[in-house]
């Protein structure tokens, strides 16, 4: 997608503490081009910058349907933790104070994939919130990662007849696959997740329609995440 497709997310943290842009400085994922899209705290706050898809039927995604998105992501040069990197779908709104489905990068270092349901604000926490209202991790990756490290990773919120959503997760590959070219398997430890109707496994009901993007949370100086290669597609 072109830059144009996408839009800022309301109250995202501004250009003076987080700049954002493309570029050609840095090293891209397996079968990138010149450009990737990164992120990068130049001053201390806590918060988080989210972009989302602007096209239409996905700005919002129709109530009662999911979607699938898929994109590289890396976190870094430089140190990992209070930062976390990530892809998200059914987002309640465009603002990062709302809700939605993340898998990306917690804020540690070493950083395990996950996938939680929370405000994007607060990102992918690595201890989960004592309130339940502040999110909670569904999914962790069985592997961690250093900085450096570019993964390429796919989420698929299914919605179902029955009202729950179903969450698959999978990974393809980079030293044997090019982004251009995936070759989807499951991610260990983040296979399958069904957010059941009644919000009784993730102790909030389950989330349809709404917005798909990529974000970055920050509570630090000095953090840079990189993003590439992202698709979207929505349930039909």
């Amino acid at each position: 997608m072109a830059l144009v497709d996408w839009a800022e997310m309301t109250n995202s943290l501004n250009t003076a503490i987080v700049t954002r842009d493309p570029s050609g400085g840095f090293t891209p994922p397996n079968g990138g081009g010149t450009f990737v899209y990164a992120f990068n705290s130049i001053a201390s706050a806590d918060g988080a910058v989210g972009r989302y898809v602007n096209l239409a039927n996905f700005a919002p995604i129709a109530a009662t349907k999911g979607g699938q998105i898929t994109g590289a992501i890396l976190k870094g040069p430089g140190g990992i933790d209070y930062a976390s990197a990530f892809l998200f779908i059914s987002a309640r709104g465009a603002d990062v104070n709302d809700n939605a489905y993340m898998i990306g990068f917690e804020s540690n270092d070493p950083s395990n994939l996950k996938v939680f349901k929370g405000p994007l604000v607060n990102g992918i926490p690595a201890t989960d919130p004592a309130a339940a209202a502040n999110g909670k991790t569904l999914l962790t990756s069985d592997a961690a990662y250093n900085a450096d490290e570019w993964v390429h990773v796919r989420m698929d919120a299914i919605v179902q007849p029955s009202g729950d959503v179903l969450i698959k997760c999978y990974q393809s590959d980079l030293t044997a696959h090019t982004v251009a070219a995936p070759a989807w398997v499951a991610l260990p430890g983040c296979e399958t997740y069904v957010d059941d109707a009644l919000g009784v496994a993730s102790g909030t009901l389950p989330y349809d329609g709404g917005y798909v993007g990529y974000g970055f949370e920050v509570g630090l100086i000095s953090r840079v995440a990189q993003f590439d290669y992202i698709t979207v597609q929505r349930q039909t």
